[in-house]
């Protein structure tokens, strides 16, 4: 990691400093070690099925923060390759303003056969970018169902991107995403069922016991209904909701992410794998070497 290049900006040195997170080289408590004083970036994540527009909505978005000058970093999880491991960059390919300006920096990411929508060192991806003052960050997931809540753990915002095609309300509840948004908004406003499946939103949420985030509909091929989706994350950046779901969230994922980056980690799926050791016997082990008690 080469501090003098990181603080006077240069992107390459930049890209092989993230590679160095992802390899695991890198820890939050190496950065803060060179970074002493660091201003938490505002991070927003957009997530929701595949083929509901999100690298579209990002693009929108990603604008209006350059028109506001902000610096941004863009880390979107695209699938992992079966062979490489790495990112199959689709995302990025999406997004036609990845690279068109100096205040905006772009990173793919994969799981790399992580359980989950993100992958686990991305926490630490977002400590850097906000070392290195980055105003803004907006993680674009993969689209994994289920598994997008872990989003919560990383993210201030969430906004949940819905389409009138996407399946039926049920769906989205099942994923637990609607009771951690912060924002919903229904794209593709411009066919048929998009009021439709704003209603059916709405009243799904109404049974839901914590604060009901707003449902917006908005066409990103048309650009219809940004500027009322960009005012209200303004009015989110000025009063944060607390959410005890997603601190549940953020608990869980630390914890995941300590174990699949504990050193031994190897050594003890080997040892289960051969049966020398119990389930029990290796969360033992693992708690005994964090001196859990």
């Amino acid at each position: 990691m080469d501090i003098i290049k990181l603080k006077n900006g240069d992107r390459r040195s930049l890209s092989k400093t993230l590679t160095m997170i992802e390899k695991g080289d890198l820890k939050s408590a190496d950065i803060k070690e060179f970074f002493p004083a660091i201003n938490e970036a505002e991070v927003w994540a957009i997530t929701g099925s595949p083929g509901v527009g999100k690298s579209c909505i990002s693009e929108h978005i990603i604008d209006n923060w350059l028109q506001e000058n902000k610096k941004i970093a863009v880390l979107a999880v695209d699938p992992s390759s079966p062979l490489s491991g790495g990112a199959l960059l689709g995302d990025r390919i999406r997004i036609s303003n990845s690279d068109n300006s100096d205040n905006l920096f772009y990173r793919s990411l994969a799981t790399r056969g992580q359980s989950g929508a993100i992958p686990s060192n991305i926490s630490d991806m977002i400590k850097l970018f906000s070392a290195l003052d980055y105003e803004k960050i907006l993680i674009e997931t993969v689209g994994a169902g289920q598994a997008e809540v872990r989003v919560a753990s990383v993210s201030k915002f969430i906004i949940l991107v819905e389409a009138p095609d996407s399946g039926d309300i049920l769906q989205a509840e099942k994923a637990g995403l609607m009771e951690l948004a912060d924002i919903i908004v229904v794209n593709k406003s411009d066919l048929e069922r998009a009021n439709e499946k704003a209603e059916q939103l709405k009243l799904a949420l109404q049974l839901s016991e914590n604060e009901s985030p707003n449902v917006f509909l908005i066409s990103a091929k048309e650009k219809l209904g940004f500027k009322d989706l960009f005012l209200e994350m303004k009015e989110l950046e000025k009063n944060k909701k607390e959410n005890k779901s997603k601190s549940k969230i953020s608990l869980s994922f630390a914890w995941e992410s300590l174990l699949w980056n504990y050193k031994g980690i190897d050594l003890i799926l080997q040892k289960l794998e051969s049966e020398k050791i119990t389930i029990k016997e290796a969360i033992n082990e693992i708690m005994e070497e964090f001196k859990i008690d």
